[in-house]
C-alpha cells in the first residue's frame, strides 16, 4: 500500500522521501488519512468478475490471509490460506496458486480440478454476469482465451 501511494503523490506531482515499510504507528502522529471501503465485498467481486481487474484480484487475494492470520497482509499468508483452503476440499494437488491476480503462468489447475472449483462456486454464481445467456467467466492472456462457466 505505501508503495501505491506513493505512485498517487508523485504522480500529483509530490515526492516521498525515506523509506517505505510495515509497523505500527507511532504514538503522537497526527493522522492524515483512513480509507473505508464504502462497497460490499460482494459487490466489489461482482465487479471484479465483470470486468477482470487483475489489481483488484490480488488484494482480494492478499486481504484473505490478512483476514485469517492477521495483518500485515503478505503473499505467504495468503498463500498459505488459499492452500489450507484447496487442500480441504481435495485439491491441493488439482490447483497451484502462485499470485492473486491471476495472470501468473505458474497459476495451473486440471480439468478436474476446474470442474471441482466451478462446483463449489455454484452458490454464488449470482456474481456472474450472463454472457449469451450462460452464467460464465471469461478470461485471456498473450497466446490463452478461456471461457468457464
Amino acid at each position: 500500500a505505501g508503495e501505491l501511494i506513493a505512485a498517487f503523490i508523485d504522480r500529483a506531482g509530490g515526492s516521498v522521501r525515506g523509506k517505505i515499510s510495515t509497523g505500527t504507528v507511532p504514538q503522537g502522529l497526527k493522522l492524515v488519512y483512513v480509507h473505508r471501503q464504502s462497497r460490499s465485498l460482494s459487490e466489489i467481486l461482482a465487479e471484479l468478475l465483470r470486468a477482470s481487474n487483475n489489481y483488484i484480484a490480488n488484494q482480494v487475494f492478499l486481504e484473505i490471509g490478512g483476514h485469517r492470520l492477521g495483518g500485515p497482509v503478505s503473499l505467504e499468508k495468503s498463500l498459505q490460506v488459499a492452500n489450507e483452503m484447496l487442500a480441504a476440499h481435495g485439491l491441493a494437488t488439482a490447483v497451484h496458486i502462485e499470485e492473486g491476480s491471476g495472470i501468473s503462468r505458474n497459476n495451473h489447475f486440471t480439468a478436474s480440478g476446474l470442474a471441482k472449483v466451478l462446483e463449489l462456486f455454484a452458490p454464488h454464481a449470482d456474481l456472474l454476469h450472463g454472457h449469451n445467456g450462460g452464467m460464465n467467466k471469461t478470461g485471456s492472456m498473450e497466446g490463452i482465451r478461456t471461457l468457464a462457466g
